[in-house]
Order: C-alpha cells, then sequence, then structure tokens
C-alpha cells in the first residue's frame, strides 16, 4: 500500500486512542498524571485536557502544579508543529516532564524545531495500531512512531551547542 502525502501529513480522524499496552510501557518510566491531548473515551489518565478545553492556550505547570508528568498522543496533521512547540515551551518554562506520542517524521520542520531539543526519543519499532473510538484497532499507522520527552533543562551538547537528545530503540510488547 502507498501513502500520498495528504495522508501522511493529516488524519481525516483526529481522536484516536493510544493504545493500553503502549501507555502502560511508558507511564512504568514516567508515572504520568495528565493527558493533555484526549477526550473522555480516549484519556488515559484521570486528568485530561479535551479539545474544548484547548490545550495549548492553557500553561500546564499553572493549571496543573500538582502533576509532574504529562503525557499526550496529540491530534496529527498540519497543526502538529504548534502542539510541538507549546510542549517544549511547557517543559522549557515549567518542573514538568511532556511527553507526546508522534510518528517519527525526521523530515519535519516540526521534528528539527522541537523534537531534536528533547532530552529523549523513544524510536518505536513497528508500526502501532491505534484504537477507535469504540476501542477497534485500525490499520497500522502510515509510519513509524516515537516519544518525544522533554525535561527542564533540555541537554546540550558541549562541542556543537547542539542539542543532543538520546535516543533509545523499544519494542514494546503488547503484554508488557
Amino acid at each position: 500500500m502507498s501513502w500520498n502525502s495528504d495522508q501522511l501529513f493529516a488524519s481525516k480522524k483526529q481522536d484516536w486512542r493510544t493504545p493500553e499496552y503502549v501507555f502502560r510501557y511508558f507511564n512504568e518510566i514516567y508515572s504520568f498524571g495528565l493527558d493533555a491531548a484526549a477526550t473522555p473515551w480516549s484519556a488515559t489518565c484521570t486528568n485530561f485536557i479535551t479539545p474544548k478545553e484547548d490545550a495549548l492556550s492553557i500553561d500546564w505547570s499553572k493549571a496543573y502544579p500538582n502533576v509532574h508528568a504529562i503525557w499526550l498522543n496529540p491530534p496529527y496533521g498540519r497543526g502538529l508543529g504548534a502542539w510541538m512547540g507549546h510542549c517544549y515551551e511547557m517543559a522549557s518554562a515549567g518542573n514538568q516532564t511532556i511527553a507526546a506520542l508522534v510518528m517519527a517524521r525526521t523530515d519535519t520542520r516540526w521534528w528539527h524545531d522541537y523534537c531534536m531539543r528533547a532530552q529523549t526519543i523513544y524510536l518505536i519499532k513497528g508500526r502501532l495500531k491505534f484504537l477507535d473510538s469504540i476501542g477497534v484497532a485500525a490499520n497500522s499507522a502510515p509510519a513509524p512512531s516515537a516519544l518525544i520527552v522533554w525535561k527542564n533543562p533540555p541537554p546540550m551538547s558541549v562541542k556543537n551547542t547542539q542539542y543532543s537528545p538520546q535516543f533509545i530503540s523499544c519494542k514494546i510488547e503488547r503484554n508488557s
């Protein structure tokens, strides 16, 4: 199956749910207290921000001062750069760890502007199957996924004064 650029950069459906085993794998590492991009049926955490509440207009550290780690599977499309920018800003301004599950699109501006400023980038082996509103797994995603994790302060390369995230390859088993 081939994918055209519209399919790779946008999704008609913006509220795919993260497979539970994927969230559970990373939650064991970070203990998330907020899902910053969710609907009531897709939320991975007790605390969550809905599209109506507009997560991009909220200072997460002020609105959720007792949450130390934030998860999000942002809506994928041309607006993803704004989400990545907000994640980076929230991590840089506060004491929260921010983790965003996105397609590993290393050819995009948002990847280089924001993901490459992360502390850790988990490259997930294989293609994830996100869930629809009734919990049924869809076809595999059209690109590989990565979890981008920002912490304050972000790491810097001493030699080049460039950001140098740690890359971790991970295979997440359904029963993990």
